[in-house]
């Protein structure tokens, strides 16, 4: 690790250039980049405060299966993982460029493409839940369909709230990103002592999906003060329904057949995913053929 690190340097040392920097630019990068560090640590305890709350009120096997269930929907992330590395640089060139109209454009460019791959992930992980982890795990780690269906909904709208702040932090709002996120803790903290007591861990579940929502509404409203753009609402709706068409057939498939091997299981799921993606191909503006033109 040490030799990568050495060698990964040397050869960014030869390409980078030093500059001095004014004192008045240490100035503004400081107040940039001090509410970051905290910020940092309160996403983090947002992610995981459920965790404590159910090792606590219950049990360390409930955490265990909450766990699992969590791996299992965190699956979403990879998609607004790869959009939101894929789209700030560009994103900030433009903005730098002044070309504000162009960074609004791909910005909702960029919601649209990560809801057409998060949208029919969150029906396969949510359907399929008991055999893939039946095949992946045990029997004695089932927390059933609804945890995993909240937990992949919440990690959805969480990818939401990572594409949306870019913005502000393009406008230097740290602090604002700072407020929110304690926000979004507050209710975490309050829903989960309140609801994991009365359902167990779906009351965490749920949590996690209302402690997104905190951060993801109110950053893409206070967002789009700075970066106008008009959120994909159509093209949403046609992926809601064939993803709910793809989701008939998975219905189908787990209450007709016993899914018990890895090789079927991967077949089934390439199956539910050219039906969405056929479905999609029906409408007037396909996703899939904008995201061909883009590339």
């Amino acid at each position: 690790m040490v030799l990568t690190a050495f060698i990964y340097f040397r050869h960014v040392l030869k390409k980078v250039s030093f500059v001095i920097i004014p004192n008045i630019r240490w100035k503004e990068m400081i107040f940039f980049s001090v509410p970051l560090v905290p910020y940092s640590l309160l996403i983090w305890a947002n992610n995981f405060v459920d965790r404590y709350f159910i090792l606590h009120i219950l049990n360390l096997k409930q955490v265990s299966i909450y766990a699992v269930a969590y791996s299992l929907a965190a699956v979403i992330g990879l998609f607004y993982s790869i959009v939101g590395y894929t789209l700030y640089p560009y994103l900030a060139s433009l903005w730098n460029n002044q070309d504000k109209s162009g960074a609004s454009e791909m910005l909702r460019k960029a919601n649209e493409y990560y809801l057409f791959f998060a949208f029919p992930f969150i029906a396969i992980l949510t359907i399929l839940s008991t055999p893939i982890i039946r095949i992946l795990s045990t029997a004695e780690y089932f927390s059933g369909w609804q945890v995993v269906f909240w937990l992949s909904l919440g990690i959805a709208i969480f990818g939401l709230y990572q594409l949306n702040i870019y913005p502000l932090l393009l406008v230097n709002k740290t602090i604002l990103t700072l407020k929110i996120s304690v926000i979004a803790l507050l209710v975490n903290i309050i829903f989960n002592a309140i609801l994991i007591p009365i359902i167990g861990i779906l009351g965490s579940a749920i949590t996690t999906f209302l402690s997104n929502c905190v951060l993801a509404l109110w950053t893409i409203v206070v967002s789009k003060k700075y970066l106008p753009y008009m959120f994909p609402w159509q093209t949403t709706i046609k992926m809601v329904l064939a993803t709910l068409i793809m989701s008939i057939f998975l219905l189908v498939i787990v209450n007709y057949v016993y899914l018990k091997d890895f090789p079927i299981l991967i077949f089934i799921v390439g199956l539910a995913i050219i039906i969405y993606g056929s479905v999609n191909f029906l409408n007037k503006n396909p996703v899939l053929l904008h995201l061909k033109r883009n590339l």
